[in-house]
């Protein structure tokens, strides 16, 4: 096996960047004979580090041992709609410098899966363009990503489209052990109850009087259950994170209805939405994971990146933006919903199968 390095937004433990971590790692242990000194993360957080198996080796040093280096999925290539300048100051410095070395030192280097555009800062577009061109390939994980990098300059030859690679989760691949844990812990798991995921982290203080009306909504709805929980959650670690969401829903509903889930690893959170009959969230890959495990999923997106998402998968009609939100939306984005339906086929194969091209993508590198 080569010595590869990794590279992704896993500076902190967000679950959609350290799960692609995860995914990566247990890819390279199906393809090769796994040695742990082989794989470098030359930049992840400690709480990313310590939940795989990688080399010790960190920062420059790894990437100049390293034969390879991988860009692993993630929508670092593309900006928010938010605090633009600061954002793209962090794709320089977090992301594009690592193509830079990786040039400096005549290492090949590919991207696999990532989210790109739009780029509105000259600078940031243009390294982009720059590095994109003297990979070995960049492979995109939707349609509007390619057209992106076209439209900046990119060779549209070095481009291929796939899907995100998290879109491969299948019912089978949750833990079990992580599953019954969980159960135990927190008492879910009756049958006769509606279990309803929350998940809104990514909402301010200005925004406090649309998310009220969410969680309104959102207590009509629940109404029409004769028993039903409240399942709080998040997908990051954060000391003292203060959670809007949840201290508005203990504001509204009883408290013997809410439960609040706090977020350890990938494994817990997916073996928790397994657990859920509907999830309502804001975010890309708690909606993906929601998805893949055939659950009745609505996005609250904060990103077009989500928007992006949601037409791959031809459910359109379960996205909201934020702050497009208006009274009742959510009980509309609720009125397909069936309890007796236990599985929602929301990924079509054709999907499912283009994320998994990206399994393809690395092993045809790293033999190449």
């Amino acid at each position: 096996m080569k010595k590869v390095a990794l590279h992704g937004s896993y500076y902190g433990d967000n679950f959609g960047d350290t799960l692609f971590v995860t995914e990566y790692i247990n890819w390279l242990k199906e393809i090769f004979d796994y040695d742990k000194d082989n794989v470098h993360l030359p930049f992840a957080g400690k709480r990313v580090r310590d939940l795989v198996k990688i080399s010790d080796r960190k920062g420059i040093s790894s990437i100049y041992e390293s034969d390879i280096i991988v860009f692993i999925g993630g929508g670092y290539l593309g900006e928010p709609s938010k605090k633009i300048n600061k954002w793209s100051i962090r794709l320089i410095i977090r992301h594009l410098s690592v193509g830079l070395v990786a040039l400096a030192l005549k290492k090949p280097y590919i991207f696999i899966g990532v989210g790109a555009g739009p780029l509105s800062n000259g600078i940031a577009r243009r390294l982009t363009t720059f590095l994109c061109n003297r990979s070995n390939k960049v492979v995109v994980r939707d349609q509007e990503s390619r057209d992106y990098l076209v439209s900046y300059g990119v060779d549209m030859e070095k481009i291929d489209v796939t899907a995100d690679s998290v879109l491969c989760l299948k019912p089978e691949d949750v833990n079990t052990e992580t599953k019954n844990e969980l159960l135990e812990m927190y008492e879910i798991g009756d049958k006769e109850c509606q279990y309803i995921g929350v998940h809104l982290p990514a909402v301010n203080k200005n925004e406090i009087k649309k998310l009220r009306t969410i969680i309104n909504d959102l207590k009509y709805f629940c109404e029409r259950f004769k028993k039903y929980k409240i399942v709080v959650f998040n997908d990051f670690y954060k000391e003292n994170y203060i959670y809007l969401a949840y201290l508005e829903i203990k504001e509204v509903f009883e408290q013997s209805t809410v439960i609040y889930v706090e977020y350890k690893n990938p494994n817990q959170l997916i073996a928790l939405i397994d657990e859920l009959d509907i999830v309502i969230t804001t975010k890309l890959h708690c909606g993906i994971v929601a998805n893949c495990l055939g659950k009745y999923t609505l996005s609250i997106s904060t990103h077009n990146k989500t928007l992006r998402l949601y037409k791959q998968l031809g459910l359109l009609n379960r996205n909201i933006s934020f702050s497009e939100y208006s009274k009742g939306r959510l009980i509309d984005m609720l009125s397909e919903y069936k309890e007796d339906v236990k599985f929602y086929n929301n990924v079509p194969d054709s999907v499912r199968e283009a994320a998994l091209k990206n399994k393809e993508y690395l092993l045809n590198y790293m033999k190449k």
